[in-house]
């Protein structure tokens, strides 16, 4: 939710003469709380537990451990499981594409930092369309890759997904409505939470332009992500295949490598401001 906007009435007291965003006055934002700092791990655990979980489970259920996307395509043979297989990795290229838009028009250091924003609201990108299009992003792919799993691991995973990107989003919002007031209450009554609306809100455009390369470096995990699932659904729709493992692999490697050059931009960008 950081990079949001502010209504056509803020704009005056919040920006310069040339309409660059500017920190809003007043008092220090809270520390956040620690879910929100730790959201990748927490993340990363509810992935794990759930498909540990879910195996557990299917196995109890007399299952074989079958993935869910197998068991709803298999009924129309090879075809029909190419084809839920296709479905879930536009899942998670969908999610990717959300992302490194959002993320596009963040500062260094926003996206994954430890702090909740509140400073600064900008009319700019997907945030005129859905106030959260970096979670959304991550829900979608949390659709696809979880459909790897059996059902049960399946439904645990969407279900606690959901229900911590919604707590990360309430955290977020009780913040940026104690800090940004009436503004933020009138860009909620125009921009969804969650489900994207399909023309721009009506708030004033700040002209912030995108930083795609940012944007993209930031994302290095989703789109290794989206690659390792699209290899499954545009491919060869087998997850026990090696390449379709050495993948995985690599995806966990570009997350870990976005995350070191994220802090490192982030560090130059705070030692020239």
């Amino acid at each position: 939710m950081r990079g949001l906007y502010h209504m056509a009435s803020q704009r005056r007291a919040r920006h310069g003469h040339e309409g660059r965003p500017v920190k809003a006055e007043g008092p220090p934002p809270p520390s956040s709380p620690w879910e929100f700092r730790f959201r990748a791990f927490v993340s990363f655990i509810i992935y794990f537990v759930g498909f540990s979980a879910g195996w557990a489970i299917d196995g109890m259920l007399g299952g074989a451990g079958v993935p869910t996307y197998v068991l709803l395509g298999r009924r129309w043979g090879g075809a029909g499981i190419h084809a839920i297989a296709a479905i879930i990795a536009a899942f998670a290229v969908a999610g990717f594409l959300m992302r490194w838009w959002g993320s596009s028009y963040h500062q260094a250091g926003v996206v994954f930092g430890r702090r909740i924003e509140t400073g600064t609201l900008t009319a700019s990108g997907p945030y005129r369309y859905v106030r959260n299009p970096l979670y959304l992003g991550s829900m979608l792919q949390a659709v696809g890759i979880s459909a790897l799993g059996p059902p049960p691991a399946t439904a645990l995973i969407l279900i606690a997904f959901t229900a911590f990107i919604y707590r990360l989003i309430f955290l977020e919002e009780r913040q940026l409505r104690a800090t940004q007031g009436d503004a933020y209450a009138r860009y909620c009554a125009q921009v969804p939470r969650l489900v994207p609306r399909l023309r721009p809100g009506m708030l004033l455009e700040t002209g912030q332009r995108p930083n795609t390369l940012y944007g993209f470096v930031t994302e290095l995990g989703s789109f290794g992500f989206a690659v390792w699932l699209s290899y499954l659904g545009f491919v060869n729709p087998d997850e026990r295949s090696r390449t379709f493992i050495a993948l995985f692999y690599v995806a966990i490697a570009l997350f870990i490598v976005g995350g070191v050059l994220n802090r490192r931009m982030s560090a130059a960008a705070s030692a020239r401001r």
